[in-house]
């Protein structure tokens, strides 16, 4: 429902917690222009920007993407995902990325199967909290290669989308 424009501000605000003059800069656009195209946001999906769920399971989930990245084994993963989950990913141009974003449980199952199959996912693995919430950092050469994290259902009982950031710019202010 939302175009490249509006997934972006939304993921950056939302899911990374940028301020608006950062998303400006990245995107292009004015910081005032970023705050009216999240407030028209929230006005166009009623005000369902739910990303966090509970604690407890926000930790489970990121252990069970950590356990299903190191086995290359996603059904256990893949059954968190409602049946119209999307995947983003952003790898700025810089990194291999999806073009566009994966809609299906069934292909983000494959997406992530074939990933792992290629040794993308190889690295260190680390629970840490991404604005707010439970989330996978993969590290590889000592430098963050991925941030990976979801957005629960409303009901927060499933997840809804998945968001994997793999642009070298947006991760190199993560210091570990």
């Amino acid at each position: 429902r939302l175009n490249p424009v509006e997934r972006a501000v939304l993921m950056f605000r939302e899911v990374f917690g940028y301020h608006y003059k950062e998303i400006s800069s990245i995107i292009g656009k004015s910081e005032a222009n970023c705050r009216k195209i999240h407030s028209r946001l929230r006005q166009k999906l009623n005000g369902d920007i739910s990303v966090l769920s509970q604690p407890v399971e926000e930790q489970q989930l990121a252990r069970l993407f950590i356990e299903s990245a190191r086995t290359g084994d996603f059904e256990e993963f893949s059954k968190k995902l409602i049946e119209d989950a999307v995947l983003y990913t952003d790898g700025g141009g810089k990194v291999r990325s999806a073009l566009r974003p994966i809609y299906g449980k069934s292909r983000i199952y494959a997406f992530f199967t074939g990933v792992v199959s290629k040794g993308s996912f190889s690295g260190r693995f680390m629970p840490v909290d991404i604005n707010g919430q439970k989330g996978v950092l993969i590290m590889k050469n000592n430098r963050p290669a991925y941030a990976v994290c979801f957005a629960w259902n409303p009901e927060g009982d499933s997840v809804k989308n998945v968001f994997i950031v793999s642009n070298p710019d947006k991760l190199k202010h993560i210091k570990i």
